[in-house]
């Protein structure tokens, strides 16, 4: 995981990050000063305008400085060797985008944003009349979601790695449901799977940790969206062993290669993502964003004032502990 700019925590106006902890900064603290500089040395992209950045409610207020460049956009990934204390060859710089929740609904867009980011350009609910311009800052990002973690794998492709370690991509800070990670997570792998061709990655582990209650609801979330999607591995097949097995780290699933091995592309509903290989509708929540995309719901209806703002960040910041992923 990873921001736009690849400046890990660097920017202290991105309040979400102050006195917090996320993936990116864990792996940055064990991969030390090489780490960063090699993240650093990633040459920014040239042009800018109509790229999405990874934060686009806040593009003026938390990009800018160090943070104003675009060095990985939105829905894609980079790589660096692995430095200092990491135990793997490489690390995998995967940007996911903010969620289409809104962030629990306390935040939305600004039109300043909105010019910036081009987000309203693209989205789904340009056509929906009467509707708050706080959509257009919340054009549906789950395609984005799901590009980051593709791109992620098909990077380790092209670095001929074996397997790979994957955090909850955007379910930290960047505030998407678990449920929703993890069924574009599966979508992702079984995508890769099914047009692996030459691909030396033969596993995947999804690693999911952080504060003891947020990881065990995430942990908890993502064994119930692979029951749904994937089905239970052989012999647990039973709502108890699969739990049990789930407690004590023993999920394991396998996935065949190439198309013969599973439905026909799109079979399910490509509307959600072209090619689409697993029933994602199986999962509620995703089914609830697509219903609300259907209405025009992109985010928090009505934005809130500066002060509420404020306020609403002062709360977290005294004791919600539901970023600290």
């Amino acid at each position: 995981p990873a921001n736009d700019s690849m400046v890990g925590n660097l920017n202290p106006m991105y309040w979400r990050f102050i006195d917090r902890k996320s993936v990116d900064a864990a792996v940055r603290k064990r991969g030390g000063e090489e780490l960063e500089s090699a993240c650093l040395s990633i040459e920014p992209i040239k042009v800018t305008q109509g790229v999405r950045r990874d934060i686009t409610r806040w593009t003026t207020g938390c990009k800018e400085g160090e943070s104003a460049v675009v060095r990985c956009p939105a829905g894609s990934a980079v790589s660096t060797r692995a430095f200092g204390g990491l135990q793997a060859d490489y690390v995998l710089h995967a940007v996911a985008p903010d969620s289409e929740f809104g962030y629990e609904g306390l935040y939305t867009g600004s039109e300043s944003d909105a010019a910036t980011s081009g987000v309203q350009n693209h989205s789904t609910a340009l056509d929906v009349e009467w509707r708050h311009s706080s959509w257009q800052q919340f054009s549906p990002p789950d395609t984005l979601l799901f590009s980051a973690y593709r791109s992620a794998f098909c990077e380790a492709s092209r670095l001929s790695a074996s397997t790979i370690a994957c955090p909850a991509l955007g379910s930290g800070v960047k505030g998407w449901r678990h449920t929703i990670s993890a069924a574009l997570g599966f979508e992702a792998v079984a995508q890769h799977a099914a047009g692996a061709g030459d691909s030396c990655v033969s596993s995947v582990d999804f690693v999911i940790g952080g504060f003891p209650p947020i990881a065990e609801k995430a942990f908890a979330a993502w064994m119930r969206v692979a029951r749904d999607l994937l089905g239970a591995p052989a012999g647990l097949e039973d709502a108890k062993s699969y739990q049990e097995a789930g407690e004590q780290g023993d999920l394991l699933w396998e996935l065949p290669y190439g198309q013969a091995g599973f439905d026909r592309p799109g079979a399910h509903n490509s509307a959600i993502l072209p090619g689409m290989l697993l029933p994602l509708l199986e999962v509620a929540d995703v089914r609830e964003m697509l219903k609300n995309r259907a209405k025009g719901y992109c985010g928090a209806e009505i934005p809130l004032t500066p002060e509420q703002e404020l306020r609403a960040a002062r709360d977290v910041h005294r004791g919600d502990t539901r970023v600290e992923l």
